[in-house]
């Protein structure tokens, strides 16, 4: 009798009594079936887009600074020294944010971290709009960016641990977006306001609405069974991975506490040793490059540098509506990254967005030497193709690889290291543009920025890895196999089925080998059709019943001999029968509750 696994675009296979499986095989192959088939929960997309929020108000209260620098600059009489301070008092907070805000989604977790944040928002965001005077404005911009830089490091986190690697990239992406709906909608309520005569003031205070919509979604929500599991609460952290994963919360549960384990020896300095160190460098790295290509000289300066291509040079009128083109721009090259992330992976959109990125900034830098008065509809095209290069590259992709890159006893510490030199980044470059342009002139400091360009595209060849798809846990055994996704592949069946096992399984016999348990429980049988079936293992030694149902409800059974090689060298060749049932009705022999029968011994 024959059966075909898998109907996710890897080739089918005949599997007939008297075959020999390798273990590793059949359990990429049950990975493969699970991530293809399963449906996921509308719970994660819920999840998602609440946490995504965190982005919107990052966007908004970075953009809004924008269209607001013309009234502040008016009633605080600034120089373009105050200005520059004005405009990067938020990343200050940011900074701080993003260096304690790890820590606090390790302590009070990663829900209610979130929630504190969005209080910090909205609050900051009232009072700002009755600052008096500019250093009482500069001190709570500087409270608005620790929610920020805070929210930077949890909301790309919580998304992360509470995602199937199937479409892990897509949410965490959903984060960029949301940034850059915010730092459109900025522009727009900019527009509105300024055109209206009201001012600075409700810019800023309109920041509440977003707030209050996160801090009430993220009420409803859970924490992540990865927070809850290290603090114990492990059928808190069962019920919620049931919720985000259904099909596989048994055996994810088992990899996170196997991890929890070794994390109960584990401390920061890992980071600085071995191959996580590799791991902080990749992250910290493409935090600090995102920045130094000059990113947010237009985001922050963008009625400045829209006006270098004709759009005028006042914070209103025409020179917003080049603002708002960028912000137009950046939401659609975003949405663009969103649909590819998961299907072309992250490598190819780091590399193709660095270089539009360095060509760009080097044509930016030749027409500012040509003169661009004589060249504005060509200088304003390059600038929106340097912003459809960032934001289908390194501009989302970053939020997504600090995320995923860090193992989960130091994920937070990790991405609050990278987090933190992204915005002291962030503010270097903002801090000293309009510094550069008096000093050097525009053509030089976009060069500047096109240099680190090329830095970025030689750092991203040779050292950032390929994550798509990958489970978490294995991105982590990346690092510690030598930067080796083969070595990965080969040895994780065995080791998450090991893990899956201690985690709560009956007690193997004693000799039973680690690869042993693997066989068992990741066979799979199907009664000669491409749907997939649900495994219901119970082991004993080498001895297995395998009970399987088929998504269409038709039934069969199916024997199959695995050859199983132990970890002391050993091998034993086992047979595995295995009845395939109705959904509706219990196997054959089995008990009267639906139990599966006794498992069939071993000829």
């Amino acid at each position: 009798m024959a059966s075909t696994v898998g109907d996710n675009g890897h080739a089918a296979r005949d599997v007939r009594a008297d075959t020999t499986i390798p273990v590793a095989d059949m359990t990429r192959g049950a990975d493969q079936v699970t991530q293809g088939t399963t449906k996921i929960p509308g719970y994660v997309y819920l999840v998602g887009f609440i946490a995504a929020l965190g982005g919107l108000l990052f966007g908004y209260d970075t953009g809004v600074i924008s269209g607001a620098q013309g009234f502040l600059k008016t009633q605080f009489h600034l120089t373009s020294t105050t200005q520059e301070i004005a405009v990067s008092a938020v990343l200050i907070g940011a900074i701080l944010g993003a260096a304690v805000g790890g820590k606090m989604a390790d302590w009070l977790g990663r829900k209610k971290t979130l929630i504190i944040m969005a209080i910090i928002f909205a609050v900051g965001a009232i009072l700002t709009a009755f600052a008096p005077s500019l250093w009482p404005f500069v001190i709570l911009r500087i409270i608005v960016g620790f929610g920020i830089g805070a929210s930077s490091v949890v909301a790309p986190m919580y998304t992360s641990e509470l995602s199937p690697p199937a479409i892990r990239g897509k949410l965490v992406f959903l984060f960029q977006l949301m940034i850059t709906v915010g730092i459109l909608v900025a522009y727009l309520v900019d527009l509105g306001f300024s055109s209206a005569g009201l001012g600075w003031p409700p810019m800023f205070a309109v920041a509440v609405i977003p707030a209050a919509a996160l801090g009430v979604g993220m009420f409803f929500l859970h924490d992540t069974p990865r927070w809850l599991a290290s603090k114990g609460r492990w059928d808190e952290a069962t019920a919620v991975m049931r919720r985000v994963a259904p099909a596989g919360a048994d055996a994810e549960m088992g990899r996170i506490k196997a991890r929890l384990e070794e994390a109960s020896h584990a401390s920061t300095h890992e980071l600085f040793h071995g191959g996580l160190r590799v791991a902080l460098i990749v992250a910290v790295g493409l935090a600090i490059l995102q920045q130094l290509v000059g990113i947010n000289t237009i985001i922050y300066y963008a009625p400045i540098v829209t006006g270098y291509s004709g759009f005028g040079a006042s914070a209103t009128g025409s020179s917003l509506i080049g603002a708002i083109l960028v912000g137009v721009v950046n939401v659609l090259a975003t949405i663009l990254a969103l649909f590819l992330v998961d299907r072309v992976g992250r490598r190819p959109l780091l590399l193709f967005g660095s270089c539009g990125v360095f060509l760009t900034l080097a044509a930016t830098g030749f027409i500012f030497m040509i003169g661009a008065p004589q060249h504005g509809l060509l200088l304003l095209i390059v600038l929106l193709l340097y912003i459809v290069s960032f934001a289908i590259g390194l501009g989302p992709t970053y939020w997504l690889i600090a995320a995923e890159v860090f193992p989960t006893r130091l994920r937070a510490t990790g991405s609050s290291i990278s987090t933190v030199g992204n915005w002291s980044a962030n503010l270097i470059v903002s801090i000293t543009f309009l510094t550069l342009i008096n000093m050097l002139g525009k053509s030089v400091t976009f060069w500047i920025y096109a240099a680190f360009a090329v830095v970025q595209i030689v750092f991203i060849w040779f050292l950032v890895p390929e994550t798509k798809g990958k489970p978490l846990e294995a991105i982590e055994q990346y690092w510690q196999q030598g930067r080796s996704w083969a070595r990965v592949d080969g040895g994780a069946a065995g080791r998450e089925d090991d893990h899956t096992a201690r985690a709560g399984a009956a007690t193997p016999t004693s000799g039973s080998g680690h690869d042993e348990r693997t066989a068992g429980s990741r066979a799979l049988a199907g009664a000669g059709r491409a749907a997939p079936v649900a495994i219901d293992t119970h082991a004993h030694g080498l001895d297995r019943a395998v009970h399987a149902t088929t998504q269409d409800g038709s039934a069969a059974g199916l024997d199959i001999d695995v050859h199983v090689t132990k970890q002391d060298g050993s091998a034993a060749d086992r047979h595995i029968a295995v009845h395939v049932t109705t959904q509706d009705s219990p196997p054959a022999g089995a008990h009267a509750d639906g139990t599966p029968p006794h498992p069939v011994k071993g000829s």
